[in-house]
């Protein structure tokens, strides 16, 4: 058994030293920086019921991200993003109109998922000028993309206000309704399709 003992400490001790050997620094294998590309959030917003607001703000606090290498969804996980637009008024941002909420550089990767995270919602209704709550239910979306090396990554998330009223203690709601993916001015995904 002693024998046995010896070669499987040589064997674990050969693979420790492979291990370490193998181990290095991003400078150690190359010395330029990490490649990187464009990416561009812009929203837009979806008809529905944004015809019945004279003005409908949407404070954003943070465009978050989730890079496709992490196995969960935890806080910790997400990347954030501030956004350089931290107001919005909806009806101004539809028929195909979008505003850019971020510009950027970033590390090449993919990732997996997108969260709006607002702040708040507040507007003003066309036919009583009165201010109206909107309720947020902008929730993380699934959203595979890459961040290509030269490239410009460009999403435009597509908001939609809902009048939920005939439920019982709803009113306004926005929601994510879906979005656009483009890589260099080029449409590569598309939720919901059409």
């Amino acid at each position: 058994m002693t024998r046995f003992l010896k070669y499987l400490f040589a064997a674990l001790s050969i693979v420790l030293s492979l291990a370490l050997a193998g181990c290095g620094t991003a400078s150690d294998s190359n010395d330029d920086a990490s490649p990187t590309g464009s990416l561009e959030i812009h929203l837009t917003d979806h008809r529905e019921a944004i015809g019945d607001f004279a003005r409908l703000d949407v404070e954003i606090d943070t465009v978050r991200l989730h890079p496709k290498r992490l196995l969960s969804l935890r806080k910790s996980d997400w990347l954030d993003l501030k956004p350089v637009v931290s107001s919005v008024d909806l009806t101004q941002v539809t028929e195909k109109r979008t505003i850019a909420i971020w510009r950027g550089e970033l590390p090449t990767g993919r990732f997996e998922a997108l969260h709006l995270k607002l702040k708040g919602a507040d507007g003003e209704l066309k036919e009583s000028d009165e201010a109206t709550p909107v309720t947020d239910e902008a929730r993380p979306i699934r959203l595979p993309f890459d961040i290509r090396a030269n490239d410009v990554t460009r999403i435009v998330v597509d908001l939609v206000v809902l009048d939920m009223s005939d439920h019982p203690k709803r009113g306004y709601e926005v929601h994510v309704r879906g979005y656009e993916l483009y890589y260099n001015n080029a449409l590569a995904d598309k939720v919901p399709p059409g």
